[in-house]
């Protein structure tokens, strides 16, 4: 995503929380051209407002990352048991 694009996202989030008031769309881009770094060297697209640190997962998670085996919670087996 451009830094033009992050910036038109950025002023629009910030027109939101403001009640979408008229006439405001000059305020709301600069404040969000000051918001957005210049040339972080990344496409990658704004991660948005709920974003925050203590929310990203820097863990290992439980589990071994594989699907249970073919038939395991099939609903047309048969039970065993």
């Amino acid at each position: 995503m451009s830094r033009e694009d992050q910036i038109r996202a950025k002023a629009y989030y910030l027109w939101l929380s403001e009640g979408c008031p008229i006439g405001r769309e000059i305020d709301h881009w600069r404040r969000a051209s000051k918001l957005v770094p210049e040339g972080n060297g990344s496409d990658a697209p704004p991660a948005g407002p709920h974003a925050s640190p203590e929310l990203t997962n820097e863990g290992p998670t439980s589990g071994n990352g594989m699907l249970p085996p073919v038939g395991s919670d099939d609903p047309n087996q048969a039970p065993s048991g």
